[in-house]
């Protein structure tokens, strides 16, 4: 549970470091902004591994972003998103309740994503999300990605690599 006056998860005193990370989601955007998934944290299993709890059905909703293409990224088995105005796709929303959700997902998409704040559209309302936004190391390649695709091939070892990614999740 979240004091927000405090700045503290539970007992625990939330770190200077996790509530002010340069270029991730900021701990303010919980229970207040969005966070828009494109690629693997769109599937429940990997989702509720990185949260380090069951995810609800209800929790993930479905949104439109338009002028993006969803690309593999090179040399990896998950996308990044490409500028394209001509394309529209469609991904999920999660409303972070937690710090420690918000804390998790940060880190396992800190060390090859930016966050950024992105326009979408949820039951034809215009939504202000937020989103992980490829770095420069991380060229898409020439492959569109596909969730379905990707869950039957390299699922069962990506939540194996998430077992080492997570490992040193602060919370």
């Amino acid at each position: 549970m979240l004091n927000k006056a405090a700045g503290q998860l539970a007992a625990f005193p939330l770190d200077d470091a996790l509530i002010h990370q340069p270029d991730m989601i900021p701990l303010s955007a919980v229970g207040r902004e969005p966070v828009f998934f494109f690629g693997t944290l769109m599937d429940v299993r990997v989702l509720a591994f990185i949260l380090g709890r069951p995810v609800a059905d209800d929790e993930l909703s479905p949104a439109i972003l338009q002028g993006y293409r969803r690309m593999r990224a090179r040399d990896a088995v998950y996308p990044v998103l490409v500028r394209d105005a001509q394309s529209t796709m469609e991904g999920r929303l999660l409303w972070p309740q937690t710090a420690r959700d918000l804390v998790r997902i940060n880190h396992f998409e800190e060390d090859e994503y930016i966050a950024s704040q992105i326009e979408v559209s949820q039951a034809g309302e215009t939504l202000s999300a937020w989103a992980y936004i490829g770095l420069d190391h991380m060229p898409a390649s020439d492959e569109v990605w596909s969730l379905e695709r990707w869950a039957e091939i390299d699922l069962e070892a990506f939540l194996k690599r998430c077992e080492f990614w997570m490992q040193d999740s602060p919370l």
